[in-house]
């Protein structure tokens, strides 16, 4: 229970904050203004029960481009728990003095800051993203990704130990023990950006303001796409896709897509945890397994006859280009990991990393061309001319560089773009 008469929060004027009800999810929330930004609010939210999503909400008008929530006790969005915030701002994202964020199984102990697209990140004790371990972290930083004395870092099997600094842009890794970095395969789109999110026949992606082809636009909170009408992370829908729901989602001649129970199609199943896909015979995110495609998985990336994009794994067909920052690949011609270039695969460059006429790149396991295997720590290549860790030269490969080798994070956006090629291939796939 809680009665605000007024909050004042960078231009925000909040009056008359009824009840809040967190931990028994029955909420009753009246806010009469909402004053952010210059742009009046008002909702009113009768009952939210985020597990079985009755969600009533009015809005006279909404800013997401600057979300902001004030001390927040506990939320739970599919076993999201987050207490004590005092601050969320979705586009300049700062969370400060959180004890729990629990995000399909991510834990975050006591973080001072967190900010999005600046993500600063002070003093975490743990953090635990799908088997994420992350311990006594001084400072992370998403573009400028600066981590400094780092325990152990644990990314889906990635370790890293006693690392001094690592720049997501300008990687700079000291004085590692492991770095595993993922398996990162892309097939099949015409551009991609992170940040400006621009998809081929897929015009534009934008994270927050996602527009995307023929496919006509996808916004995260507004997702409209193509034939597609429109996607909405609460409300999604999407062409002769009849609708869309983050947490009900139906699809198309596909059935139903649900994030932790998601049905797809003449896919039967997609799962987030358990992901079973179409005659693809199931996905999941640690265990993902496609199609006539025999497995994907992220550690260990198994995948037939696919030209598909995986989540952390990102395949994709006969791309023209994908931008995951800068990431470029032509059909394939261009892979861009911030500037990864793989060509028929001509080039592949991980900041600087160039590699020729490759078959599968893969970050674990790596699969070259006439090359056999590159792997990180114990780098096997067929006719290697030299491998050093630091300058690594590689036969018809021209250049590995670590410490002109980039970090990268592509999880809903990979997913979202997987999905969405699996859904327009799942015929001539299975």
């Amino acid at each position: 229970m809680m009665s605000i008469t007024k909050v004042d929060f960078m231009r925000v004027q909040t009056v008359s904050l009824t009840t809040i009800d967190f931990m028994r999810v029955p909420i009753k929330v009246s806010i009469t203004t909402v004053d952010f930004m210059r742009v009046p609010i008002k909702v009113s939210i009768t009952t939210v029960d985020l597990m079985r999503v009755p969600i009533k909400v009015s809005t006279a008008t909404v800013v997401f481009r600057q979300v902001l929530i004030v001390s927040i006790t506990t939320v739970d969005l599919l076993q999201v728990r987050i207490a004590s915030i005092t601050t969320v701002d979705l586009l300049q994202v700062r969370i400060a003095s959180i004890t729990t964020v629990d995000l399909l199984q991510v834990r975050i102990a006591s973080i001072t800051t967190v900010d999005l697209l600046q993500v600063r990140i002070a003093s975490i004790t743990t953090v635990d993203l799908l088997q994420v371990r992350i311990a006594s972290i001084t400072t992370v930083d998403l573009l400028q990704v600066r981590i400094a004395s780092i325990t152990t870092v644990d990314l889906l099997q990635v370790r890293i130990a006693s690392i001094t600094t690592v720049d997501l842009l300008q990687v700079r890794i000291a004085s590692i023990t492991t770095v595993d970095l993922l398996q990162v395969r892309i097939a099949s789109i015409t551009t991609v950006d992170l940040l400006h999110v621009r998809i081929a026949s897929i015009t534009t992606v934008d994270l927050l303001q996602v527009r995307i082809a023929s496919i006509t636009t996808v916004d995260l909170l507004q997702v409209r796409i193509a034939s597609i009408t429109t996607v909405d992370l609460l409300q999604v829908r999407i062409a002769s896709i009849t609708t869309v729901d983050l947490l009900q989602v139906r699809i198309a001649s596909i059935t139903t897509v649900d994030l932790l129970q998601v049905r797809i199609a003449s896919i039967t199943t997609v799962d987030l945890l358990q992901v079973r896909i179409a005659s693809i015979t199931t996905v999941d995110l640690l265990q993902v397994r496609i199609a006539s495609i025999t497995t994907v998985d992220l550690l260990q990336v198994r995948i037939a006859s696919i030209t598909t994009v995986d989540l952390l794994q990102v395949r994709i067909a006969s791309i023209t280009t994908v931008d995951l920052l800068q990431v470029r690949i032509a059909s394939i011609t261009t892979v861009d990991l911030l500037q990864v270039r793989i060509a028929s695969i001509t080039t592949v460059d991980l900041l600087q990393v160039r590699i020729a006429s490759i078959t599968t790149v893969d970050l674990l396991q790596v699969r070259i061309a006439s090359i056999n295997t590159v792997d990180l720590l114990q780098v096997r290549i067929a006719s290697i001319t030299t491998v050093d860790l630091l300058q690594v030269r590689i036969a018809s490969i021209t250049t590995v560089d670590l410490l002109q080798a980039l970090t990268l994070t592509t999880a809903t956006t990979g997913l979202v773009h997987a999905l969405m090629v699996l859904f327009d291939k799942n015929d001539t796939s299975t």
